[in-house]
């Protein structure tokens, strides 16, 4: 009788390279926070106007003044804040229901409650 052949044997699949370590991300440089730590602080200001409501919404520098303002008071750049302004106000008070008042919404983001707790004491 003829040999036997040898068992041909089973193909060995390729060693798995072993994973490779994502890049740390590098230091947020503009000092907002990442989307997993913000914190929101928000509000109102209400001011008398000489202009009518309408007119005092409009004007962008007056705009920047407050968002300014708001970022100086919190000790945060002014990227962290936004406002929005609403022309008359919604107070009960007939004083300040005669008057031209606008309302400012501001927002605030931080990166820590800490920080979070810090502005809404200064506020």
């Amino acid at each position: 009788p003829a040999p036997t052949p040898a068992p041909t044997p089973a193909p060995t699949p390729a060693p798995t390279p072993a994973p490779t370590a994502a890049p740390t991300p590098a230091p947020n440089s503009t000092g907002e926070p990442s989307a997993e730590e913000q914190y929101l602080i928000s509000g109102t200001l209400t001011m008398e106007v000489n202009t009518s409501a309408e007119e005092a919404c409009k004007d962008a520098d007056l705009e920047q003044a407050v968002l300014s303002a708001k970022a100086k008071v919190a000790n945060v750049s002014e990227s962290a804040v936004t406002v929005y302004c609403i022309a008359g106000d919604s107070s009960s008070s007939r004083r300040l229901a005669e008057n031209n008042n606008i309302t400012w919404r501001y927002r605030i983001i931080v990166g820590s409650e800490d920080q979070a707790n810090d502005i809404v004491s200064l506020i």
